[in-house]
C-alpha cells in the first residue's frame, strides 16, 4: 500500500509528511541536495538510493564512514530564521521521549552519537519544533552549515504525533524525519526526490523507514536493514570490512590499494599502508605508523597517533598530520583534532592545504600554491614551488618558502620561528596588528623591534615570540615586504 504522495514539496523544499488520518496520504521531502551524482556513487545501489549526497552529512565532508557527535535540542520558541511556522508549540514530555528513543535507534545503527543540549542561543545542531500542519505530519532539513540545517518539525495537528508510541504512525514520523536530518533521502520516485531509486519490490518500510510504501507491518517499530547500511556508510561502525566504497580496517597492520574511483579508508590501529590512487579520496589512517599515498585527485587525509608518512600526490589535497584518540566533534563540524606523533606530510603537486600536529613534523608543500599550518611543536615547513602561505603556529619552527611569492603569517603565540630563505621584494611577512599586545601597528614598529644578531635579523613580536630571518640584514627590511593586518 502506498502511503505517500506530494503536490507542494517542490515549492516548499522541505520534507512534508501528509497527515494520514485514517490511512490517508503521507509525503516526505528534505531540503538540499538529494542524490549522489554518478561520480560520487558508493558502488552500492541500495546505499545510493538512500544517501542524499556526500556533502549532506555531519562531520568532515569528503570522508564517508567517519564517526561524529551531534548535539540536539528542543525548541522553546519559533526561531527567527523560520518565518513560515504556524502555531508553534514546544514538544511535550511524550514527544521528547519519542524523539530521544528515535535518536537512540539511529545511534545504535552507526557511529553517530547524539548529545542533548539547551536550546538557548543557537541550540543544538538538530533542533526539534512543532507547528500546526493539516497536510503534513512533519518535515526536516538535510545537514548543512545554515542555521536551518538539521531542523526537524513535527505537526501538532495530529494526536499520533503529540502522543507518539513505538508502533504508531507518529513514531515512524520521528524516525523518518531524523533520517533526513542526518542525510538520508527518499528511496523512490516521490516527494521530489531524485534517483537512483530502489526497485518497487524493495521500496517499502520493511527495508527502510524512509520509504513511502508499507511493508508487512503498517508502521515499523525500528529501522530497516537499508537504513542501518546507509547510516553506517555515512558515519561508520565498529566492525570491519567494506560498505560501498568505504573500507573499515582492523587493529592489525594492513595494506589497502585502491583504484581510479573514489574510495574512503579507515585504517584504525596497526601500521597500515594505504594507497588510494585516483579519485577524490578520503583516508583516516588511524593509530600506528602509517603510510598513506593519495595519488591523483583532490584527497582528504587524516593521520593519527604514530609517526606517519602522508602524501597527497597530485590534485588539491587537504592533509591533517594527526588527531586525538578517537574522532571528536564540536557540535556538527566533526573536526578531527590532533595528537602527538612525528609526521611527514607531503602535499605533492596541486594547491594543497596541509596541517601539522603536536609532534615535530616535516611538512612539504611541493608544487602548487599551498596553505600550510605548521602545528604545535618544532616543525619544518617548506612551501616548495608556487606562491605559498605558511603559518608557523606554536613552537620553534623552521619555515622555508621555496620558489614563488610566499607569505609567512604570524599571529599571537606563534613561537620562535626562523625563515631560512626570506627574499625582499618577493616574500611577505604578514603580522597581526598589535600581536601579543606588542603595539605593532605599522612598518616602523616592526623595524624598531628588529635587531641584527650576527648574520640574522630577529624581530621581537612580544611575549617571548620572535621571527628570525636567516642571512638577512635590517637594512634589507622594506615596507613593501611587511603587511600589518
Amino acid at each position: 500500500m502506498s502511503i505517500g504522495h506530494d503536490s507542494e514539496l517542490a515549492v516548499h523544499r522541505y520534507c512534508g509528511c501528509a497527515g494520514c488520518g485514517s490511512g490517508g496520504a503521507q509525503a516526505f521531502q528534505a531540503e538540499g541536495r538529494q542524490a549522489l551524482t554518478s561520480s560520487e556513487s558508493s558502488g552500492d545501489g541500495t546505499i545510493d538510493a538512500l544517501v542524499a549526497g556526500s556533502s549532506s552529512k555531519w562531520g568532515p565532508i569528503g570522508l564517508m564512514g567517519q564517526s561524529v557527535t551531534v548535539t540536539y535540542s528542543f525548541m522553546t520558541s519559533n526561531p527567527s530564521y523560520n518565518s513560515t511556522a504556524s502555531n508553534f508549540q514546544e514538544f511535550n514530555d511524550t514527544m521528547k521521549s519519542a524523539a530521544r528513543l528515535a535518536l537512540a535507534e539511529w545511534s545504535s545503527a552507526a557511529n553517530i552519537t547524539f548529545v542533548e543540549v539547551s536550546d538557548a542561543g543557537d541550540g543544538g545542531t538538530l533542533r526539534f519544533g512543532s507547528e500546526a500542519m493539516s497536510d503534513y505530519a512533519g518535515y526536516a532539513y538535510y545537514p548543512s552549515t545554515s542555521a536551518i540545517g538539521g531542523d526537524i518539525w513535527i505537526s501538532n495537528s495530529f494526536s499520533y504525533n503529540t502522543a507518539p508510541v513505538v508502533g504508531n504512525y507518529g513514531y515512524l514520523t520521528y524516525m523518518h524525519e531524523i533520517g533526513h536530518a542526518i542525510g538520508l533521502k527518499h528511496p523512490g520516485n516521490y516527494g521530489s526526490s531524485t534517483g537512483p531509486f530502489l526497485s518497487s519490490s524493495a521500496d517499502n518500510t520493511d527495508n527502510t523507514v524512509m520509504s513511502y510504501t508499507t511493508g508487512s507491518a503498517v508502521y515499523p517499530t525500528s529501522l530497516g536493514s537499508y537504513d542501518i547500511l546507509a547510516a553506517r556508510y555515512l558515519y561508520g561502525y565498529s566492525g570491519t570490512g567494506t560498505i560501498g566504497n568505504v573500507t573499515f580496517g582492523s587493529d592489525a597492520a594492513e595494506t589497502f590499494t585502491g583504484d581510479s574511483g573514489i574510495q574512503y579508508v579507515h585504517g584504525r590501529d596497526g601500521a597500515d599502508y594505504i594507497a588510494v590512487l585516483g579519485g577524490n579520496d578520503g583516508v583516516a589512517a588511524g593509530s600506528g605508523s602509517d603510510t598513506v599515498l593519495g595519488g591523483d585527485g583532490s584527497d582528504l587525509i587524516y593521520g593519527n597517533i604514530g609517526s606517519d608518512l602522508l602524501s597527497g600526490g597530485s590534485g588539491n589535497d587537504t592533509i591533517f598530520g594527526g588527531q586525538n584518540d578517537g574522532p571528536e566533534s564540536s557540535g556538527s563540524d566533526g573536526v578531527l583534532k590532533y595528537r602527538s606523533g612525528i609526521e611527514t606530510v607531503d602535499g605533492g603537486s596541486g594547491n594543497d592545504v596541509l596541517y601539522g600536529n603536536y609532534g615535530n613534523d616535516l611538512i612539504l608543500g611541493g608544487t602548487g600554491n599551498d596553505l600550510i599550518y605548521a602545528g604545535q611543536d618544532e616543525d619544518t615547513a617548506s612551501g616548495g614551488s608556487g606562491n605559498d602561505t605558511i603559518y608557523g603556529n606554536k613552537g620553534h619552527d623552521l619555515l622555508i618558502g621555496g620558489d614563488g611569492f610566499d607569505r609567512f603569517m604570524f599571529g599571537s603565540d606563534s613561537g620562535n620561528d626562523t625563515i631560512s630563505d626570506f627574499t625582499y621584494f618577493t616574500d611577505y611577512l604578514v603580522i597581526q596588528s598589535n600581536v601579543n599586545g606588542s603595539g605593532i601597528t605599522s612598518f616602523s614598529d616592526v623595524t624598531s623591534r628588529a635587531t641584527q644578531v650576527g648574520n640574522d635579523v630577529v624581530i621581537d613580536l612580544g611575549s617571548g615570540n620572535t621571527i628570525t630571518l636567516s642571512n638577512y640584514s635590517t637594512s634589507s627590511l622594506v615596507s613593501a615586504d611587511v603587511l600589518i593586518v
